[in-house]
């Protein structure tokens, strides 16, 4: 395993001067990790129970869920022992190549996971009646199944280059195959983050206008088949609300997680400090459970699996408990 950046006669890093930076870095990567790992697995087996939903968008979801499983487990929970190890890589040369494996891959696919979903919707709505047979449970899996086998073979490819050779990054404390070339990073950066950013941008403001658009028509007609009295309290066509939220919150959580991290690649900064670092990768590592957040408030049919799977772990208790 080869130290990318200065003192590459050993694997270690600079002593930390600022234990309580290390602390609180522990702290909030613990915390981070254990949401990470907790909710999407809480939503791995709410997908299982869930009703209302069609089994590609099922597909979808899951495949969005596991890679945010994999991130936490083989990307942000090694970070916790390098803080905890002097930011040092205590796991060995078979983990880092692990790590940065997944990260070369897995997180790629996170992001487009995410666009997954989003195009399924999208289609569900702007396509209603095409929606069955563009999109069925096979040809869901075959997309799936397609994109993740593209992005392993580019994993794959990047390894077969660099010789099977990884290297662990001193500045960004991450595991990288070959060494970590700043130009390739920020190029990845913009066209996962700022690409799958606008593509969903445009399509929920497509969304967006459609149900502007269908709010119109109903108010319109509504009249027609009412009295006149009635009529006069029909409302004035507004936006709708719940969709115009849901825009919000699914733009800018992409938005807040990516963006910090394509800035500090396009402004350079080839030795950054730790802090600057947490503060762009904490962030990045949050999309894997406000994803999870995010769908659970905006959407019913996930409540309601909650409350059953809590109605059935709270009998299954009292079960236990009488026996």
């Amino acid at each position: 395993m080869c130290i990318s950046g200065p003192n590459t006669t050993n694997f270690t890093v600079e002593a930390s001067d600022d234990i309580f930076m290390d602390i609180l870095s522990v702290c909030i990567w613990t915390l981070t990790t254990l949401l990470i790992l907790f909710l999407n697995s809480m939503c791995l087996i709410l997908l299982h129970k869930v009703k209302g939903f069609s089994e590609a968008t099922i597909v979808f979801l899951k495949s969005m869920t596991i890679g945010d499983l994999i991130l936490g487990l083989c990307f942000y929970l090694p970070t916790v022992g390098v803080f905890l190890n002097d930011r040092r890589w205590p796991y060995g040369n078979i983990c880092c190549y692990i790590q940065a494996w997944v990260i070369r891959t897995v997180l790629p696919l996170s992001g487009a996971s995410v666009l997954l979903v989003t195009i399924d919707r999208y289609i569900a709505i702007v396509y209603p009646m095409q929606y069955e047979t563009w999109l069925s449970l096979r040809r869901a899996r075959i997309i799936t199944c397609s994109v993740w086998t593209i992005a392993n073979f580019y994993g794959l490819l990047t390894s077969i280059l660099a010789n099977w050779m990884q290297c662990f990054s001193q500045h960004y404390l991450i595991c990288t195959i070959g060494e970590f070339n700043h130009s390739k990073a920020v190029i990845t950066l913009i066209v996962i983050g700022v690409g799958t950013f606008l593509v969903i941008t445009v399509m929920y403001i497509r969304i967006l206008l459609i149900a502007q658009k269908h709010a119109s028509q109903i108010a319109k007609h509504r009249p027609s088949v009412t009295s006149m009295a009635s009529a006069t309290d029909v409302p004035s066509p507004s936006p709708n609300r719940k969709s115009f939220t849901t825009v919000f919150i699914i733009t800018m959580t992409l938005l807040i997680g990516w963006l910090p991290s394509v800035i500090l690649g396009l402004i350079n900064v080839e030795t950054p400090s730790i802090p600057l670092v947490i503060a762009t990768q904490i962030p990045l590592a949050s999309v894997s459970w406000l994803n999870v957040i995010v769908y659970y408030t905006r959407n019913q049919a996930f409540q309601e699996a909650a409350q059953e799977l809590h109605l059935q772990l709270i009998q299954y208790c009292k079960g236990c408990c009488k026996q």
